[in-house]
């Protein structure tokens, strides 16, 4: 791996290839400047390749948040989950995501963004099971930016979640279980039967909903 040096003006700059870059095949490069003298540059171009020699990245992509979203759904996530999961992840990405983080560099990215974006979910009224699902989109598309070395850590991985909310569930009594079957099996057979599942398996609706 080699830096390469070069002056304007009064300042030195280096540049060093770092390989190319996963989405697009391009080739990706680490430029900086500024410095007064080429010795400065060199120096600093050498540590830069001590990074990249030790599997640190040093290089960051200057795209906003919302572009980055749309290639992760069409690079991975379509290539990976059902149809119908894809289409929540972009509801999710477009409706929630992007209107409020979509703008920030991908690279600018910090914890407090996230802690913020979680909080404007909470206060937009949102349930705190869907807030966990629109962070876990987030989460993942970032964990997948790591892998794609777009940058270099997960930013939002301590970001905290609000609790769920305990609900308070009425159920009925065992005399007023068998009242109501008694009502159903006059009323309607096909019904009687189906609750008569319901209360003795404990299955969901969809289950029960399911049976042939």
């Amino acid at each position: 791996m080699k830096g390469y040096f070069r002056k304007r003006g009064n300042s030195w700059s280096y540049t060093v290839d770092i390989g190319r870059d996963p989405i697009t095949n391009e080739r990706k490069q680490k430029t900086k400047g500024g410095f007064k003298t080429k010795k400065e540059a060199q120096a600093a171009c050498s540590e830069v390749i001590t990074q990249l020699n030790k599997g640190i990245n040093v290089i960051t992509k200057k795209q906003p948040l919302n572009e980055y979203l749309y290639e992760w759904l069409n690079l991975y996530a379509k290539l990976k989950v059902k149809e119908t999961t894809f289409k929540n992840y972009k509801r999710a990405i477009e409706s929630r995501i992007n209107p409020f983080l979509g703008n920030v560099k991908i690279d600018e990215l910090t914890l407090a963004h996230g802690q913020k974006f979680i909080q404007h979910l909470v206060d937009e009224g949102l349930k705190p099971s869907y807030i966990e699902y629109v962070f876990t989109v987030l989460k993942s598309s970032l964990e997948k930016a790591v892998e794609w070395e777009l940058i270099i850590k997960n930013p939002i991985l301590k970001v905290e979640l609000p609790r769920p909310r305990r609900r308070n569930y009425i159920t009925w009594s065992l005399e007023e279980v068998d009242h109501f079957l008694k009502f159903a099996k006059n009323y309607n057979i096909s019904y009687y039967t189906l609750f008569l599942v319901l209360v003795y398996t404990g299955m969901r609706r969809g289950e029960i909903l399911a049976l042939r």
